[in-house]
């Protein structure tokens, strides 16, 4: 996450796209994460950086019951 001040600057975006370039150059061929179900904004934002949901689904507890989505991407080769 990033803090309110530095959203909708690229700065998200330039921080997963050099992620996702680390993790291409160690050889992997796919990602996921999870992400809070009431979290729009960052299902969207990954969304547009090509991640899909998969249907997979986890509750915690943290303070109260909370929903998380997994969402992956395949990786180009290099």
């Amino acid at each position: 996450y990033l803090w309110k001040a530095y959203q909708h600057q690229g700065y998200g975006r330039a921080l997963l796209d050099r992620a996702l370039g680390m993790l291409q150059q160690m050889g992997m061929q796919k990602v996921t994460l999870w992400v809070l179900s009431t979290n729009r904004q960052a299902i969207a934002f990954y969304e547009r950086c090509g991640f899909t949901t998969d249907g997979a689904v986890k509750e915690q507890v943290i303070g109260s019951p909370v929903t998380e989505l997994r969402m992956g991407r395949t990786l180009s080769p290099r």
